[in-house]
Order: structure tokens, then sequence, then C-alpha cells
């Protein structure tokens, strides 16, 4: 009866499982967005490359990240579109083996034009072509006219396919240059032959890189799909197929505009080590959520834990902490208001000193006390020239507040320094612009004691 129970559970979870996933493909499939993590980001950095549909555009503020349900704070959009240098980095590698001769090469070049044409300013790009030898034509740049000078001709053919070699070099490229959002694009018509790397080898590398691989073919009497396919597949990329050279102009031209299409998220995890994490992307205007997990690590590439909140921090940034942080602030201020605008009693010889002549203090103020008037007169000295400074003292003795106007201005910058400091670690920026009313709170408090006493 146990073990019968335990079976029955076991298929609902395994059911509950492909229902999720096929929930996250069909929404991907539906909306044509598309979510990959990139390369070079040590945690608790996380970043990951956005696929939108060619050609649109959204803005970052579109974008809603979230780990485990739970969203996340402090998320960075980058389009492609105005990206820095090392970015965005594609590298483009070109079969120039003999089996490419005549249009077939006439062809490829023009397609890797109107590939070029469609980059981004801010996107680094490079050329590798590839035979019996890997060449690289262009290092990774973003100089237009480098690239042009580059495509401007068919390059010179030889003998030998090694395929698998030029990918594993564009991919050391990437690597070695630091990029972010990483793509190697390559052309070929034929299979790998006389590669010393292999495609389990090219494959592995692609996939610890972070660096996608689109494949296209080019249909020819060498063709082979399989080793195409499978490095597409290998590398979280896509396969297109052109059955003419004539094809691969329209599909470089679209390929290009999908990887220029593209936004770069970056934010830092709250995740514990050793955490299994679902991260769920939603972009207004789309349906359903793409989705990408991972597992974070017990240990950094050193050996030390990896990075943690610190524990007030996480307190401040749970809701009781952003609830306790409330309370607190408000009652600082209060407290601040009170003890800036209450009047304050020193007893008889304090008040009939007002009216005349006595003697308060048997000897000197202490020092501390010297200098912190000094400080509040040189305070009051340096505003005389105000007019609403004049208008503000005015308004103090008016309303018979006994508490210096450099003090008020002292302490009330000190409070909105502080209620803007707590607002903003509970809401964000825009809640901590709040923080900023205290010293209208103060001049209308000022100004209504000064009023009641003119009534």
């Amino acid at each position: 009866m146990i073990l019968r129970k335990a079976l029955a559970l076991l298929v609902c979870a395994v059911c509950w499982a492909a229902l999720g996933a096929s929930t996250g493909a069909a929404a991907s499939a539906e909306s044509g967005l598309h979510l990959r993590p990139t390369g070079g980001a040590l945690f608790p950095e996380r970043s990951y490359v956005l696929s939108l549909p060619s050609k649109a555009f959204i803005s970052p503020s579109a974008v809603t990240v979230r780990e485990d349900g739970k969203v996340v704070k402090g998320v960075t959009v980058v389009p492609a579109s105005v990206a820095q240098s090392g970015q965005f980095g594609v590298v483009l590698v070109l079969d120039a083996s003999d089996s490419m001769r005549g249009d077939a090469i006439a062809g490829a070049t023009a397609a890797a034009r109107a590939f070029a044409d469609n980059r981004q300013p801010g996107q680094s790009f490079a050329i590798v072509m590839f035979n019996k030898e890997t060449n690289v034509a262009l290092p990774l740049t973003t100089d237009s006219e480098a690239i042009d000078a580059v495509l401007a001709a068919p390059p010179s053919l030889a003998h030998a396919t090694h395929l698998y070699d030029a990918v594993a070099q564009a991919v050391s490229m990437l690597e070695n240059a630091n990029v972010t959002v990483r793509s190697v694009v390559v052309l070929s018509d034929g299979a790998d032959t006389g590669s010393a790397q292999s495609l389990e080898e090219v494959g592995t590398a692609a996939h610890d890189a972070g660096v996608r691989v689109f494949s296209v073919g080019l249909r020819s009497k060498a063709f082979d799909v399989a080793a195409l396919q499978e490095l597409a597949r290998r590398g979280g990329g896509q396969y297109l197929e052109a059955k003419t050279p004539g094809d691969l102009e329209p599909i470089f031209g679209q390929l290009g505009s999908k990887l220029a299409s593209e936004y770069l998220i970056h934010y830092n995890s709250n995740a514990r080590p050793g955490e299994k994490v679902i991260v769920s992307v939603t972009v207004d205007g789309y349906p359903g959520a793409v989705t990408a997990g991972y597992t974070s690590p017990t240990v950094s590439a050193s050996g030390e834990p990896p990075f943690q909140r610190p524990s007030i921090e996480r307190f401040v940034r749970s809701t009781a902490g952003m609830v306790s942080t409330a309370v607190l602030a408000a009652i600082l201020i209060a407290l601040a208001l009170h003890f800036l605008i209450s009047p304050r009693s020193g007893g008889v010889r304090s008040r009939l000193a007002e009216f005349v002549s006595l003697p308060l203090l048997t000897g000197a103020p202490p020092a501390r006390e010297e200098a912190k008037e000094d400080l509040f007169e040189r305070a009051d000295q340096s505003m005389g020239g105000a007019k609403w400074w004049a208008r503000f003292k005015q308004d103090l003795e008016i309303g018979r507040i006994n508490v210096p106007a450099g003090r008020i201005l002292f302490w009330t910058i000190a409070a909105t320094l502080l209620a803007v400091y707590l607002l903003t670690l509970i809401g964000g920026l825009i809640i901590g612009i709040l923080g900023f009313g205290i010293p209208l709170i103060v001049r209308a408090v000022v100004r209504q004691r000064a009023n009641r006493q003119r009534q």
C-alpha cells in the first residue's frame, strides 16, 4: 500500500514537471522571447541575454525578473543598440574550402556584409576563415571601416575543412576578450575534415563559456547537416539552411537583425549557497514568461564561500525589516520635530532673565557648548543675506520658539538625510524622495505657531 502511494506521488511529480516544462516552452514559442545565461558572470552576479523577435524594441522598464517567484531589485537591462564595447560580441566563422568555389563563396561574402550591416555600433565583431588552417581575418573590433575592408572581396580558398577548430578558435576569442553576450555564427557547406578538436569538445567548450552557436548550412555535394545541427544544439543557438547561395544574404540579414534586437539583463542574486533557483522574465506586451534555472555555488572559484549580504541588510530588505525601519524612521522624525520646535523651559531664573539681568551661570560655559554655539552662529551668519532666512528667524521669534535658527537648520538637514536613506532602503529612490518633505513640514509648523501668536 505504501509502495503504491509512493509510485502515485512520483507519477504526479513527473506529470507536474512535464506540464511546467511544456508551459514554459509554449510561452516562449508564443511570445518569441528566449532567455539564456551569458558567460563571465561570477556569483552572486547573474547575467542573461533576452532575445526578442527581429526588429522588436522594448523599454528596459518593461522587463521584470523574478527568482523563485520573488521580484528581483536592482536589475539593469541594456539594449544592444546602446551597449558599450565588450558587452555584446559575435564572431562570424566562414568556410573557405575548395567546395565553396564560385557562387558559393561570392554569396557567403555578400551574406557576411549583410550580417555586418545589421550589427549595432557597440557590438564587437570578428571574422574567422577556415579550410586546412584557421585564419583570424579580423579580431574583435567595433571599427566599421576595418570590417568593410575585410569583407570587400571573397577570401582565398584551399582544401580541407577544419570546421571544429575554427569554432573552437571563435569561442576562445570571445572568452579571452571577456565579452558578456557571446555569439558565434558558422557558415559551411560540408562536413569537418582534419580538425584537431572533436564535436564533443567544441560543444562542451561553447556551453561552459556561455557562447551561443548559430549554424547556417549551404547545400552541396559534401553537405553534412548533422554536424551543423549538433553544433547549434550543443551551443544553444539555431540551425538555418540555405538551398542556394542566393538564399544566404536574406538569412544572414535576418540573423544579424535578431542579434541586434537583444537585451543584456544583469543583477545580483540573493540565493543561498547550493540553492536551486528558477529565473523567470516577463516583458510588458508579451504573453507568458521565459524561464531559466541554475544552482548557486557552494564555494567560489577561490575556495571561499560565495557572497552573502550582511544580516542587517537582509533584515532591512525583508517585510519585517521594512515595517520596523518605517516605524523607526517615523519615531526619529517625530522626536526631531518635537525637540526642534517645542519651547524649552530653563526654570524661573531663565524665564526672568528674558526681562532682567540675572547671572544664570556661576562659571564659564563648557568648551563643548561654546563650540556648538560657534558652529550654529557661523551657520546663522552665512545665511544672513537670504530674505527667507530673515523671515524664518522672525517667525521663530513671534512664535516664541527659543531654539536658535542655526540649530533648527542643522537638525532639519540631518533628519532629512536620515529619512531619505531609510525610505530609499524601504521602497527605492522614488519613495526616498519623500524624505525631502521634512524641511517643508518644519517650515509649516514654525509658520503655524507664528500665525497663532499673531492672531
